[in-house]
């Protein structure tokens, strides 16, 4: 009675164990069919985003000379980062001001 419930056990146990190995071999399928697809996917993004920068190449070659910035615009594109940039470096550094007197505070 012992040998053959021995026997059942061992037997359920190897059943278990190609099981066990299907599912493996089921899963790295599913993996090397994600990275094809994933492959795949990266394939036709890559071709549509050269297609369209090619549209755009073209589209800035074709513009005509008078949509071009002259160089009045230039300066007062300038001008006006020059203001920007300022405001910034004033308002960091009554800030680090403020910092530094609430340090010497405490």
């Amino acid at each position: 009675m012992e040998g053959t419930e021995l026997a059942h056990v061992q037997t359920r146990i190897q059943c278990l164990r190609n099981v066990r190995s299907l599912l493996d071999a089921s899963i790295i399928q599913m993996e090397q069919y994600m990275n094809i697809v994933s492959t795949q996917s990266n394939m036709d993004n890559g071709t549509r985003i050269l297609r369209n920068l090619s549209n755009d190449v073209n589209q800035v070659t074709k513009t005509p000379s008078s949509s071009l910035i002259d160089e009045n615009d230039a300066d007062l594109i300038r001008r006006r980062r020059l203001e920007h940039l300022s405001n910034k470096v004033i308002s960091s550094t009554s800030t680090d001001t403020q910092d530094d007197k609430n340090n010497t505070d405490t």
